[in-house]
């Protein structure tokens, strides 16, 4: 158990340890898992970071998870980045071509478009839209919903809203969560930490989360 908490603090130091500029587009990724190795809309490829999820551009991650675009869909082979197709592909949005897979976001390829279940509300519209769910340590899990208005997004939401684990958050639909620079203040000096949130509760969940012993915090650099 003393191991665990040695090597869970080494990790935590080591990430606060980054580039300058690092996480921004045309730099280097961040390193450890206390803050997104890349800013919103970016993601890290061979350690740098580059624009996803537009049309022409690299694929979107999460991390450990799958691949996503803002339009269109992620054509290419599971292990490689892949291209956001833009426009096909995805469900109400035309077939990518007669090939073996023509609608990679999802759906079956009807009359030339990429047709949805209809009985899932959430994935069968046209419109998309997105939720960011973040974690008690912070990290941040993106939902996309794929719906025929704003308020049917805000539905599926609240669906995830009445099934969040303890602890977890869940944005405002379309809204950008904030990563909030605090510095953690503990008997082993001070640390620098990038935490995202989308309320001040979050964010005292996430630096409770961070807090293994007797510590206090303030916003911004610290000194």
């Amino acid at each position: 158990m003393r191991l665990y908490y040695l090597m869970f603090l080494v990790t935590i130091l080591a990430a606060c340890d980054q580039l300058p500029h690092a996480g921004e587009e045309g730099h280097p990724c961040r390193t450890g898992w206390v803050a997104s190795a890349c800013n919103d809309g970016l993601r890290c490829l061979d350690e740098g970071c580059v624009a996803c999820g537009g049309p022409g551009q690299t694929c979107c991650q999460i991390p450990g998870g799958s691949r996503f675009c803002n339009g269109g869909a992620c054509v290419g082979d599971w292990d490689a980045p892949g291209t956001c197709s833009g426009d096909c592909g995805s469900i109400g949005l035309a077939c990518c071509g007669d090939g073996d897979a023509p609608c990679p976001g999802g759906g079956t390829c009807s009359a030339g478009m990429c047709q949805g279940d209809a009985a899932d509300p959430c994935q069968s519209g046209k419109e998309v839209h997105t939720v960011n769910v973040i974690e008690p340590d912070c990290s941040t899990v993106q939902v996309t919903f794929k719906t025929d208005t704003a308020a049917q997004a805000e539905e599926c939401r609240q669906k995830l809203v009445a099934h969040a684990a303890p602890g977890e958050e869940v944005c405002s639909t379309d809204t950008k969560p904030n990563e909030t620079e605090v510095c953690k203040f503990s008997i082993n000096g001070s640390d620098q930490l990038y935490l995202w949130n989308c309320s001040d509760q979050q964010l005292a969940t996430c630096e409770a989360f961070f807090c293994l012993d007797g510590c206090t915090w303030s916003t911004g650099t610290c000194p």
